[in-house]
């Protein structure tokens, strides 16, 4: 593959993107006059997909309860394939508000593993007329669409703005889903919540207070061809068998098999379902994170002034996730002082499988590296690598693999070129009571990479905003092997 493909492929997605054609069909927004009350909704984190790594929040018309006709305003931006979604977090993509029904909604967050949020708002009616105003105004308008700032949750604190002229302040790099519900908290826009959990948890929660011979009886009903048959299982186990095919009814394909779920579901919902509290969203909010790492005569300086810790109800296991931007490290000595690397965005994220929990390792990186102080010669790379895989849980410790596809534009001393390939990548990852240890390993699989294997190994202690650890890293070749270790200290901002 030339170079200049690559190049392409790896910077074309950093310039404005422009849409053409219509955004489809949408509710008319002379539909929202029949109702008198507006909620602000937020939809927990979907970390399968880049975009929604912050979860969503949008705006809900309605009148006294969430009626079945109930309207949802939302903004979106245009970011179907992965291009648009790497355009979206580097640069824009195209965006608009849409109208759709809070019922359609509620259902893809439910089949996405979603729980909702639902807080009502503080509106008087001259208020609500401002908003219903506003709408009819914004829908149809194209406005550029992006991760980390002008994203669906600013759009929805400007459609607020227009409603109560109460400016939201924005924090750090990031502007979150979470960030906007706490800022409508704090200006006295909120007057109660609603929880509605998704299905998953639903049944995940009440198979966890089963004990283990409950459990057995619960997964065996489902390991074989279901069947409905009468059960003289208690009715909390019962419950959790009609949870767990009203789980999986909608994910069948099957059509017979369908059916029996929905006799199941039918036939053992004799238990009554205990009433959730509506848990905080788990704010984390934005912060910066500023290190230094000592390596042999000199340091490493790195500060990352965009960083989120991605948490939410839905992670289960040891399952951790996080979201980073514009991480710039600097080698410094008595000799030189060079920039080590530079990030413009990562992305990773973990879930091990689990019982009705369909397990998966992403990751999603740009970055640019300097590997002269490592290997002794001219060695840089431009580099976007994108991957994703399985993970499982063993003993407490997350194990996982996948292959990721990378594509760099290297400089040597003997010129550039371009390169594309299939790394595979390996990570193990535990939070036990006294330290976080993290691990992961790259191996090359085209033999004519100069580097074949790069891997670190991390272990740190946490106390406050403070971080105090070991760092281990290791890179090599065909005709090199480079490894330094340190101790690493880091500090929140």
């Amino acid at each position: 593959m030339s170079r200049s493909i690559i190049k392409f492929f790896l910077f074309a997605c950093l310039i404005p993107q422009i849409a053409w054609g219509e955004w489809g069909k949408q509710l008319s927004h002379d539909e929202l006059s029949k109702f008198s009350s507006v909620s602000l909704g937020f939809a927990a984190q979907d970390l399968k997909s880049p975009i929604s790594n912050f979860g969503h929040t949008f705006l809900i018309f309605h009148n006294e309860e969430l009626e079945a006709d109930s309207i949802v305003l939302e903004f979106t931006g245009k970011a179907p394939t992965l291009t648009d979604n790497i355009a979206a977090l580097v640069h824009t993509v195209p965006g608009h508000y849409s109208l759709t029904y809070f019922a359609d909604k509620r259902r893809e967050y439910d089949l996405e593993n979603r729980s909702l949020w639902i807080y009502n708002l503080n509106l008087n009616s001259d208020e609500v007329l401002r908003l219903k105003k506003f709408v009819h105004e914004a829908i149809g308008v194209e406005y550029p669409y992006d991760f980390s700032q002008r994203n669906c949750a600013w759009y929805i604190s400007y459609a607020l703005e227009q409603a109560q002229k109460v400016k939201y302040e924005k924090e750090g790099v990031f502007v979150t889903p979470l960030s906007v519900i706490k800022w409508a908290s704090n200006s006295g826009l909120i007057l109660s919540s609603t929880f509605e959990p998704s299905t998953q948890l639903r049944a995940l929660e009440l198979y966890k207070t089963l004990n283990e011979h409950d459990q057995h009886i619960v997964q065996d009903y489902f390991a074989y061809s279901p069947r409905l048959s009468e059960s003289d299982a208690a009715d909390q186990v019962g419950h959790s068998i009609s949870l767990i095919a009203e789980y999986r009814l909608p994910r069948e394909a099957d059509a017979s098999l369908r059916g029996t779920y929905f006799n199941i579901k039918q036939h053992f919902r004799s238990a009554a379902e205990a009433a959730y509290k509506v848990p905080d969203p788990l704010f984390s909010n934005p912060s910066g994170l500023l290190s230094f790492q000592s390596v042999g005569s000199g340091g490493i300086f790195t500060v990352s002034p965009g960083f989120i810790r991605l948490e939410n109800e839905q992670m289960f296991g040891v399952s951790n996730a996080s979201v980073e931007a514009l991480r710039t490290s600097i080698y410094a000595s008595n000799e030189i002082v060079r920039l080590d690397e530079f990030n413009l965005v990562t992305l990773e994220a973990n879930q091990p499988t689990s019982y009705l929990v369909d397990g998966f390792t992403q990751m999603l990186s740009i970055s640019y590296k300097d590997y002269q102080r490592l290997i002794g010669e001219k060695y840089t790379e431009e580099h976007l690598m994108f991957g994703r895989g399985a993970s499982i849980e063993l003993f407490g410790v997350s194990l996982s693999a996948e292959p990721v596809v990378s594509l760099k534009d290297i400089q040597t001393s003997n010129g550039s070129y371009a390169q594309a390939s299939v790394i595979g990548r390996g990570k193990m990852y535990c939070d036990i009571k006294f330290a976080v240890i993290s691990a992961q390993l790259m191996q090359a699989v085209r033999n004519d990479s100069v580097i074949q294997q790069e891997g670190s190994f991390n272990m740190s202690h946490t106390f406050g905003k403070y971080s105090l650890g070991l760092a281990f890293r290791l890179v090599s070749g065909h005709m090199f092997y480079k490894s330094e270790s340190g101790i690493k200290l880091s500090v929140a901002f």
